[in-house]
């Protein structure tokens, strides 16, 4: 779902820096995933607090959910900005 090919990465200030550096890899994707996860969750505590629901999101399927609510097409990666299409819903 998350695309984690050719990624630009700088990389830390003590190894020689390269703007044009890419990496790939599961790796790459996982952390992509982690934080548009984290983002997610941060721009619905946003919304207003909501035990139940706050306490959903937390749970994998519900995450995997959002993620395909986010692919473009069947076997697409995702694209986090068709959450905003239409708004922000508070549901």
């Amino acid at each position: 779902m998350v695309n984690g090919e050719d990624i630009t990465a700088d990389g830390p200030r003590y190894i020689k820096r390269d703007p044009n550096r890419v990496v790939s890899g599961s790796s790459v994707a996982t952390a992509l995933a982690a934080g548009i996860a984290s983002l997610s969750l941060c721009l619905v505590k946003i919304m207003g607090s909501d035990e139940a629901r706050d306490r959903k999101l937390r749970k994998k399927n519900t995450m995997l959910r959002i993620f395909k609510e986010m692919r473009n097409g069947q076997d697409a990666v995702i694209e986090p900005a068709k959450m905003f299409q239409h708004g922000f819903k508070s549901t």
